[in-house]
């Protein structure tokens, strides 16, 4: 079988815990972001390389799986819990420290600082957010718009879709429960952080 360049094994790191953890593969989006890829065509050569090198097929189902798995060391490191966040409604900014998980790099990448939050309510369950959930979170001030963040309202944090249009910033739910509705900000508002990803039931 032929050896994988750095990117391929990287690629099949990430395709592989997505497996394991949530029983399919992730989405070119979040192999895109994942591996830093600029488009779908990149993560469609790498995909095909794997799949010609033996590492990837498809079952008779059409399903990516994963046919040999190299045995590598996963690097992890530990992140801290800081509490909770609101998918729906704000709720009361609160830390709670002590509590860490092991985090693969793969995923936690270095050298950003990253946390860990549970989400609380509905408002993001279309974006498979689900209330309970652990999200991890990039913590940095800024975000492009459509990615989730981690705002902070007043003392009172929130997690939603970030649109910024001219002088307003709207904070957007992703939601089957149509009683979700965007929030109009035009001050008081900080970004915490960005969300990475959710984290697979332990």
């Amino acid at each position: 079988m032929e050896d994988l360049n750095k990117k391929e094994l990287e690629a099949l790191k990430i395709i592989r815990n997505s497996i394991v953890h949530n029983g399919s593969k992730p989405t070119y989006n979040k192999l895109m972001e994942l591996l830093d890829y600029k488009s779908p065509r990149s993560v469609n050569i790498i995909i095909r390389s794997l799949t010609d090198k033996g590492y990837l097929k498809n079952d008779e189902f059409g399903r990516l799986i994963v046919e040999n798995y190299p045995e590598i060391k996963t690097t992890t490191i530990n992140v801290q819990v800081l509490g909770q966040v609101a998918c729906g409604q704000p709720i009361l900014a609160d830390e709670i420290y002590g509590e860490t998980i092991s985090i693969s790099t793969m995923i936690a990448k270095p050298p950003h600082t990253y946390y860990v939050l549970r989400a609380r309510g509905d408002s993001m369950d279309k974006r498979g957010i689900k209330d309970g959930d652990l999200v991890l979170i990039r913590k940095q001030p800024t975000a492009n718009n459509g990615q989730v963040v981690v705002g902070l309202i007043d003392n009172e944090c929130t997690l939603k879709e970030f649109y910024r249009n001219n002088d307003y910033i709207i904070l957007k739910p992703n939601s089957f429960n149509s009683e979700n509705k965007p929030m109009l900000l035009t001050s008081d508002f900080t970004i915490l952080g960005v969300m990475v990803d959710v984290l697979p039931q332990m």
